[in-house]
């Protein structure tokens, strides 16, 4: 991928990586401010979890993002996403 320039000092891209976790791995947690990174399941699954729950509320399939509210909200995490425990 290609960085594009949006004016002085603001060049986005590129800032790709691949990240691999094993079955079970904290991805995001609800509640941090780690706004600026979001994610897309390119294999398997991840898991979501909302006010500490220990049943997952979701999934996120591959091809699909998520984080990037966050990024674009300015805001805290509003959930937490593991990959999935039955992975491997």
């Amino acid at each position: 991928l290609y960085g594009r320039n949006y004016g002085p000092g603001k060049k986005v891209g590129p800032y790709f990586r691949l990240l691999v976790y094993p079955p079970g791995a904290e991805v995001l947690r609800q509640g941090e401010w780690e706004t600026n990174t979001f994610f897309i399941v390119v294999d398997g699954l991840a898991q979501v979890f909302v006010d500490k729950r220990v049943e997952p509320v979701g999934e996120v399939g591959k091809g699909r993002p998520f984080g990037e509210m966050a990024v674009l909200s300015g805001t805290s995490q509003t959930y937490t996403v593991k990959a999935h425990a039955q992975q491997g």
